[in-house]
């Protein structure tokens, strides 16, 4: 018989308290995520807590088509929902971050990650299902999987950035991963149900943030001082060098870098691209 880890047991004991104590928030929570604006964070900030409290949470990756039944808490790790997806029957937290800065961190990251979509030997048309092409261009047609296939050139999306020149790079990465995170972070309009928070400012000022996010998602006053000395630990500000090294997921304790990587002409490309995303979520 196979015995449960200890991750599993406190996921199953969280389970048992909505269920007898009816634990469960009062509004169901949505945390609107993208691909370098935050997700990791976010999940190893609400994970570890909803286990504490009692709460259920799971994530999606890719398009959410419809809510998953008896979960208290659902992140959307791309940030796309289906038409039918109930998004107002959420209080949802929505994280945003400069498109710049989604370029810059994606250039950087998808050259030393090992996740599957950026590292695997491209297979041409003949399969186009993940990690051939990643999961957030899954629910969409042949022609945009093949234009994905075409932009690899035979090579995967790693390989691609690690023979290229900075600026071909970022340039590369522009029309590429973060293409696809700018669109879907812009195609979010503002709601009283939404509580829009750029990471830029949870960097910035963690604990008021933090806060304002417990709040927000109703979290019990008792918990909120408790939750938030476990969300410390993940506060980019009180890292040292090491813990930064050790995070896959983070390259610099600078959050704010892209003036230092766009020049003349991977400014112009990002205009021909994107135009105004930028001022669209209230970046200067």
């Amino acid at each position: 018989m196979e015995i449960p880890g200890v991750w599993t047991l406190r996921k199953m004991g969280a389970r048992m308290r909505r269920s007898i104590f009816s634990t469960r928030p009062e509004e169901k929570i949505l945390l609107i995520n993208h691909h370098k604006v935050g997700s990791a964070l976010i999940w190893k900030i609400f994970e570890p807590m909803c286990l504490r409290i009692g709460w259920t949470i799971g994530n999606i990756h890719g398009i959410a088509e419809r809510a998953p039944p008896n979960i208290d808490v659902v992140q959307l790790m791309h940030g796309i929902v289906g038409d039918e997806f109930p998004t107002r029957e959420f209080r949802a937290v929505r994280f945003v971050r400069d498109p710049r800065d989604v370029i810059v961190s994606g250039f950087l990251y998808h050259k030393r990650c090992s996740e599957k979509w950026c590292i695997n030997e491209p297979a041409g048309y003949s399969s186009m299902t993940y990690p051939h092409v990643p999961w957030p261009l899954q629910h969409l047609g042949d022609v945009e999987k093949r234009e994905w296939v075409d932009h690899l050139e035979e090579r995967s999306y790693q390989q691609n950035l690690l023979e290229m020149s900075q600026n071909e790079g970022l340039i590369f990465e522009m029309k590429g991963y973060a293409k696809i995170t700018i669109e879907s972070m812009c195609s979010w309009e503002d709601s009283e149900q939404i509580l829009n928070v750029r990471i830029e400012d949870l960097a910035i000022d963690f604990e008021n943030k933090v806060i304002e996010i417990m709040k927000w998602v109703g979290l019990d006053e008792r918990f909120i001082e408790r939750e938030l000395d476990y969300a410390k630990e993940h506060d980019i500000s009180r890292m040292t060098k090491e813990e930064i090294s050790a995070d896959s997921h983070i390259s610099s304790p600078d959050v704010t870098k892209w003036r230092r990587y766009f020049d003349d002409e991977v400014l112009q490309k990002y205009n021909e691209l994107f135009g105004e995303a930028h001022t669209t979520l209230g970046y200067e």
